[in-house]
């Protein structure tokens, strides 16, 4: 989906062991696949990396991290009151009990549409835009992005990672290793969705994208 930053095997294994399956973003524990990447995102890998440049993250939380490469149909914007981290966690506890990707409301009830784009978004970020609005501003997931690392089968636990454990141990499973996705179906309710209204700071700022 995007190019990763991704830790070698060596680095990696330090971090499992050192995190002990817990994404640095929205704070849950796995006992799934898990993305160990660079805390500096835009930085390069390279051979003399060490274990503290890196962290682990779930999908959906490097997905956010990563936005200007994730297609805009996999990711879009709403106006919410709830934390990011807290939307993470209410789309993996909804997707884990019900098998199914959760529409925004069933997300935010008060959620609302944001004629924005995620690459539109993007790029003023990385020109260093910021207004008051963009805290409001929140990442939600539609059913073309990739939940299948929640489908996993367990390779490791968090026991695993306890001191009398062997190294061999705590290697995680291959970064390609997918197995059939278990997805019923995606609660589609984008269009029921109010439609946010721009204030004048906003509408000035997006107007670059008319021009």
């Amino acid at each position: 989906m995007f190019k990763r930053n991704t830790a070698n095997p060596k680095i990696r294994k330090e971090v499992l062991k050192r995190d002990k399956s817990k994404c640095k973003t929205c704070g849950l524990f796995y006992d799934l696949r898990l993305i160990c990447a660079k805390l500096n995102m835009d930085s390069e890998v390279t051979d003399e990396d060490k274990s503290e440049e890196y962290a682990l993250f779930c999908g959906l939380c490097y997905a956010i991290h990563k936005i200007k490469q994730v297609p805009s149909t996999q990711l879009f914007l709403c106006i919410s009151k709830i934390p990011q981290n807290e939307i993470i966690i209410k789309y993996v506890e909804y997707y884990k009990k019900y098998k199914k990707i959760p529409g925004v409301l069933k997300i935010d009830k008060k959620a609302k549409y944001l004629p924005l784009s995620t690459p539109e978004y993007a790029y003023l970020l990385e020109r260093g835009v910021d207004i008051p609005e963009f805290k409001k501003y929140k990442i939600f997931f539609s059913d073309k992005f990739d939940f299948s690392f929640l489908d996993k089968k367990k390779r490791f636990s968090k026991s695993t990672y306890s001191d009398t454990e062997s190294d061999e141990e705590i290697i995680e499973e291959e970064e390609d290793d997918y197995m059939e996705s278990t997805i019923i179906s995606y609660v589609d309710d984008i269009s029921e969705l109010p439609h946010y209204e721009l204030s004048v700071n906003e509408l000035e700022v997006f107007s670059i994208f008319k021009s």
